[in-house]
């Protein structure tokens, strides 16, 4: 039976050549897509050396006679079996890619494109295509498809890129929206990711929603893990705490919960008089004063721009006859 097949295999596939070097793509088609079925029924890890090579051929000039017709769902029915082979690489990856992208499907696109820069990362094509399947692909699509995408969706790509456009003190509001749905690709399949969080609260706090930024923060200060995954998500998570204190203190009037953040903040090694004297402020609020001076006097002790506030501070709180002792 293996021979037959062999010979049935064979004699497809070279009609196929014959009809396709005489013009007829038509019946090349035929006879390629015979040799493609026969093979498959037999089975690809069954087949020998040479059969197999048969196989791969009608396979590509399949795709290649689809992709000529602009029949894009053959083409990448042909071209995505062509990737079995050997010989297959990054140039069936492009064109697979291409042609998800001509079709309308961004999050195909997307997968396919990953597949490619697996094999070429520094590629400039692949990393222009890449900048358009992320801007073009929702979080809704991503969410829906988690099973299929998540394996290729490029995280560190998406925070990375997001991050860097917040950083920039220039930004715009295109720069900004394009933060915005990169971390939300983030939360849609890792909804407490922190620093996704953390790029949000950022984003609604440059456009003055101090509210939506807070609820970002919010939700990135809960997520606090036992252990951080990395230094990058341990500082995004001290920058919530602050950015969160500060809201609680100047637009929430809530020093009690102000206070809280202040003095866990206190752990980042970025903490220092600017942290103290907020402190000192949530206290006097809550009207103890000892501990507010304490942390006014604790201001005047470094070389700082709020050291003159911290006096002043001392001397309302001596003038209004709340003692400092």
């Amino acid at each position: 039976r293996q021979r037959q097949m062999c010979i049935r295999d064979r004699i497809y596939y070279d009609l196929g050549e014959l009809y396709h070097q005489r013009g007829d793509e038509e019946r090349a088609s035929y006879y390629y897509e015979q040799a493609k079925l026969a093979a498959r029924d037999y089975g690809l890890e069954r087949l020998g050396d040479a059969e197999k090579q048969a196989y791969f051929r009608a396979v590509h000039q399949l795709a290649q006679i689809a992709y000529k017709r602009e029949d894009l769902d053959r083409a990448i029915e042909n071209f995505a079996l062509y990737m079995e082979s050997p010989q297959a690489g990054t140039d069936t990856l492009r064109i697979v890619t291409e042609l998800y992208e001509r079709k309308g499907d961004a999050l195909s696109a997307l997968i396919w494109n990953e597949k490619a820069l697996a094999l070429d990362g520094a590629n400039q094509l692949l990393l222009e295509r890449k900048d358009r399947y992320y801007y073009s692909v929702s979080p809704e699509d991503l969410a829906a498809q988690r099973e299929r995408v998540e394996k290729y969706f490029d995280k560190e790509y998406c925070l990375r890129k997001a991050k860097s456009l917040v950083d920039l003190r220039n930004a715009g509001e295109a720069q900004l929206e394009w933060a915005l749905h990169l971390a939300r690709l983030v939360l849609a399949l890792t909804p407490n990711d922190i620093r996704a969080l953390v790029i949000c609260g950022r984003i609604y706090h440059r456009i003055g929603n101090e509210e939506e930024a807070a609820r970002y923060f919010e939700q990135a200060r809960a997520a606090r893990p036992e252990r951080f995954a990395s230094r990058e998500e341990e500082e995004a998570w001290y920058l919530a705490t602050v950015r969160l204190g500060d809201y609680y203190l100047n637009t929430a009037h809530r020093p009690d919960l102000a206070l809280q953040c202040y003095s866990d903040y206190r752990q980042s090694p970025k903490s220092g008089a600017d942290t103290l004297y907020k402190m000192g402020q949530c206290y006097e609020q809550l009207g103890d004063t000892v501990r507010a001076a304490k942390c006014y006097q604790a201001v005047t002790v470094y070389d700082h721009p709020l050291a003159s506030e911290a006096y002043a501070a001392l001397a309302r709180l001596e003038s209004s006859g709340r003692s400092t002792a």
